[in-house]
């Protein structure tokens, strides 16, 4: 997360940050929490903003879910 937010790369993928590792879990349904492989294979074709990607999923943990 430091290299997102304070040094602001634009393609990093957080593999070891346990919210968004969770956000995926629930964004993909799956059941376990994703592994740091599986979460590189699903972020192929977010390059080069993985950032990106990562920021908006660690933010989906915020709020309620509504179904």
């Amino acid at each position: 997360m430091f290299l997102i937010f304070a040094l602001q790369r634009p393609n990093v993928l957080p593999t070891g940050d346990y919210g968004v590792r969770s956000a995926i879990k629930r964004a993909y349904r799956k059941r376990k929490l994703p592994t740091p492989a599986a979460m590189e294979k699903l972020a192929k074709s977010w390059h080069p903003y993985c950032s990106v990607a990562a920021w908006y999923l660690w933010r989906s943990m915020d709020g309620e879910i509504e179904i």
